[in-house]
């Protein structure tokens, strides 16, 4: 085995050390409940969702246990393979033994690559139960993009682009390909100020639809969801190009390289942490992002940690820690590189690994990247 696969074994075993011993703690945290033979596994499977998840909307955690044939029987579907690994490693714990995993991945990229829609209804809302009712959980406005976790039916489960999850009424969605979503991403967009009717549709105030002509002229021209041309009064459209602001909010962070990492610092002379950078970067362009990583990842829009071609320069990038929760950030910008303060220092790493300064955690933690300015 050459050096460098050795070192990647490594690597390798030792997070699986980590991710073992973190299991364990968790199963000790929660086992008090195992002994009850009535709701036992329900109970423990309720306290492991709420301390392994940051946010019950901003991750989806659909998952079921129960006694089949004498076995544990764990299905349902989660977002993430940190909490697939995470459930069934604390249940095997508890029960001494292996459980049987059914436990899917929503989306699965591997039967559906280009898990991707958008808004094509005025107002799209979504629900926490597939049957379009129980608790509203996010609307989506026309022309927003959507990712598609899984089809059923009548209906998509889908994350709206605030990261929200829920069940959306399936003619109220369309599906676009990998490409045209990038751009959906990425171009400048016109916003609504307010209700406008063109034709039989209606486009609801705050809509952001890309921009296909913009000029002095009285009439501008905007890309409607289902493809189609849009002219609309350019009185009533503020258009958005998110580059001269990022570009100021790179230039800040930049300034910080060197500087000594400070858990809940925010100076260059004694230190800064990885969420203080990211504060105070935005701050130049008046956006107030809290305090914490944790906290911040809340906000924003979302882009999914397996669209890395998306990532446009000012775009804030999130890990995870072993207990699947956020705990480190760091600002992109552009050509794979990232900056981030971390110890010992702030430093500029690469998401290439490739390259000589890749940031290693990327193979397993990265949790996907916020847009703060859309």
């Amino acid at each position: 085995m050459s050096g460098a696969a050795l070192n990647a074994a490594e690597a390798k075993a030792a997070l699986e050390a980590r991710r073992s011993a973190h299991c364990r703690e968790l199963a000790l945290e929660i086992q008090a409940a195992w002994n009850d033979e009535v709701s036992g596994p329900e109970t423990c499977l309720d306290r492991l969702r709420q301390r392994v998840l940051s946010d019950r909307v901003a991750f989806y955690f659909n998952v079921s246990v129960r006694q089949e044939d004498r076995q544990l029987v764990l299905t349902g579907e989660v977002e993430r393979p940190e909490f697939r690994a995470l459930t069934r490693g604390v249940f095997e714990v508890l029960s001494a033994k292996p459980v049987v995993d059914r436990i899917e991945l929503a989306p699965d990229l591997g039967r559906d690559p280009a898990p991707f829609g958008i808004a094509l209804a005025p107002h799209v809302l979504t629900w926490s139960d597939p049957r379009l009712e129980g608790t509203p959980m996010d609307e989506a406005l026309l022309g927003e993009p959507l990712y598609l976790l899984k089809e059923l039916p009548e209906a998509w489960l889908i994350k709206t682009f605030t990261g929200y999850w829920g069940y959306a009424r399936k003619s109220e969605v369309r599906r676009i390909g990998r490409e045209a979503f990038v751009r959906l991403l990425n171009e400048p967009v016109a916003e609504l100020a307010r209700d406008w009717e063109t034709g039989p549709l209606r486009l609801p105030a705050g809509c952001r639809l890309p921009v296909v002509e913009w000029t002095e002229a009285e009439q501008c021209r905007v890309l409607g969801p289902a493809g189609n041309e849009i002219d609309l009064p350019r009185s009533i459209c503020r258009r958005h190009d998110r580059r001269a602001e990022m570009a100021r909010v790179v230039e800040h962070a930049r300034t910080f390289l060197g500087s000594p990492y400070q858990m809940g610092g925010k100076n260059r002379v004694t230190g800064i942490d990885c969420s203080g950078l990211i504060q105070l970067s935005y701050r130049t362009v008046g956006v107030s992002l809290p305090r914490d990583a944790k906290q911040q990842y809340l906000g924003g829009y979302l882009i999914m940690p397996w669209l890395k071609e998306a990532l446009l320069p000012g775009d804030v990038v999130y890990f995870m820690n072993a207990a699947g929760q956020v705990d480190h950030t760091g600002l992109y910008l552009g050509q794979d590189e990232i900056i981030h303060a971390t110890m010992p220092r702030v430093c500029i790493q690469s998401l290439n690994p490739a390259a000589t300064n890749y940031c290693k955690r990327f193979d397993n933690d990265f949790l996907g990247a916020k847009r703060f300015c859309w």
